[in-house]
């Protein structure tokens, strides 16, 4: 299993440099993950922290049915209170090199 985390961010009160976390400045913690296979979204799921695991069966399933993506990326958006994602955090996952275990 791949375990995935993140610093949060905020959109509101952030400007505090000296604290260790900035305020969450939502009455929620919500963020949208999506798997991207070269760029088309494939997998998407909402959760409350920033943190994800990706299991490998999970991952075989999707790098399956997706068997000639070169590229594949995970999408992190954050969620305001009115569900509008935030600017995103793509990281890059090596699908094509990961065995199941």
């Amino acid at each position: 299993d791949w375990h995935i985390n993140w610093v949060r961010r905020t959109r509101l009160g952030g400007d505090d440099f000296a604290a260790a976390q900035v305020p969450l400045g939502e009455a929620r913690e919500v963020y949208r993950l999506t798997i991207l296979a070269d760029g088309k979204g494939v997998h998407h799921e909402d959760i409350h922290r920033a943190e994800w695991a990706l299991t490998s069966r999970r991952r075989e399933a999707v790098r399956q049915a997706h068997a000639r993506t070169k590229n594949w990326c995970l999408r992190v958006r954050q969620l305001n209170d009115r569900n509008e994602a935030g600017a995103p955090l793509d990281i890059p996952l090596p699908m094509n090199e990961a065995k199941n275990d």
